[in-house]
């Protein structure tokens, strides 16, 4: 499933192996998630084993989650959860997430995103290699 999100070909595209929705309450769970996101100068991919979306608007994964973030690389431990909220931006990553870059590597128990903002809070043991 996927959907436009405005005039300037802004999408998010959403697969999965299975998918159980509810339409009345507007929720389906996604078995082998994948996801894709396009805005502006924004790219995301997402993979998880299990994903569930609320609405079209809120995303929330689980399990050993893997993706890319415009040039940065994240995994999570297999344990990792992440929440989503295309409305108002935010983002939330437990499981001790790290993202990754040519220049090092940031890695830490929660991350917060505030997307609308442009901005990222690494929060519980926080850890930063520098590659020289």
């Amino acid at each position: 499933m996927g959907k436009v999100l405005d005039e300037q070909n802004n999408f998010y595209k959403v697969t999965a192996r299975q998918a159980r929705i509810n339409r009345e309450k507007e929720t389906a769970k996604l078995t082998d998630f994948g996801a894709v996101y396009k805005k502006g100068k924004t790219d995301v991919e997402l993979y998880a084993p299990v994903g569930y979306l609320e609405k079209e608007y809120m995303v929330s994964v689980n399990g050993t989650i893997k993706g890319r973030f415009n040039e940065l690389d994240f995994s999570s431990g297999k344990d990792g959860r992440f929440h989503y909220d295309f409305l108002t931006g935010i983002g939330t990553l437990l499981g001790r997430f790290e993202i990754s870059h040519n220049d090092g590597t940031i890695s830490a128990d929660k991350m917060l995103v505030f997307s609308k903002n442009n901005y990222a809070e690494f929060i519980g043991h926080v850890q930063v290699i520098y590659n020289k």
